[in-house]
């Protein structure tokens, strides 16, 4: 029976909530205060924050997809944006929702899935568009981006993170020692790229099924949504083996310059 990609990803984000996933765990109060003084400092990859320029968020109004646990949208929040959170994991809106209620922060939080916004409660327009690490989550990126631009004001901004998809490319659990046997050719799926018992002696089951997509996909499709890209930055996992050689994780920053067709 075919797996369905996105039950099966909200479940596995809920368990990994319970399995304190770094990426479920909040933020400090201490971060939290200084976000509420003027001094927010966001990152969406992980370690490097995004630049300050990217980071105008006071009295506008964002759409954060994929980017729930307790982190980046509540630092929005206590830095003056009015936030809607849109996620396909109940437990990390819930996250979310316990981190602003514990300090008087106001956000919407709404289960949904980031590909169909249109049939789900949010309603825009935003001034500002934020993707979290979550495209890997789903096959096409360009829904994504589409979805996005239908969301924004005229020249809204778009903030967004992904992995760098090389990784997707080695042979597995070889990579883990550092060593880069190339197996697979991009675009990569764990139930398209992996045989069923590839998978399962790879991953858990339950694990979360990612998708790696070339640049095309990603910056492209970005491009045809009728983005233009102002700002690029590159951040890496520390724990990786392949951070020694190449950035990990990107983040972008692109303009609404044109509504898709």
């Amino acid at each position: 029976m075919p797996i369905d990609i996105d039950a099966h990803n909200s479940a596995a984000w809920d368990r990994e909530v319970a399995q304190g996933n770094p990426a479920t765990l909040p933020v400090t109060d201490e971060e939290i205060e200084r976000a509420r003084s003027g001094n927010l400092s966001l990152s969406l990859t992980g370690n490097r924050p995004v630049p300050e320029e990217w980071t105008d968020v006071r009295s506008r109004r964002i759409l954060c997809l994929a980017l729930s646990g307790g982190q980046q949208v509540p630092l929005l929040a206590a830095a003056g944006a009015r936030v809607t959170a849109v996620d396909n994991s109940l437990q990390q809106l819930r996250r979310d929702e316990e981190v602003c209620r514990r300090h008087g922060l106001q956000v919407e939080c709404i289960k949904a899935d980031m590909r169909a916004l249109g049939r789900s409660a949010v309603a825009g327009p935003y001034d500002m568009v934020v993707v979290g690490l979550g495209l890997q989550f789903i096959e096409e990126p360009g829904v994504v981006w589409r979805q996005a631009a239908g969301m924004l004001v005229e020249a809204g901004r778009l903030l967004a993170a992904f992995v760098n998809p090389v990784q997707y490319m080695f042979e597995w659990p070889a990579y883990e020692r550092g060593e880069f046997r190339v197996a697979h050719a991009l675009p990569y799926s764990d139930i398209g790229s992996l045989s069923e018992s590839e998978r399962l002696a790879r991953f858990d089951a339950d694990d979360p099924i990612e998708f790696g997509h070339t640049f095309e996909q990603t910056l492209g499709d970005l491009c045809r949504a009728g983005f233009a890209i102002d700002g690029f930055i590159e951040d890496v996992a520390q724990t990786d083996p392949f951070s020694k050689y190449m950035a990990t994780y990107y983040a972008l920053s692109a303009r609404l310059s044109k509504r898709p067709t």
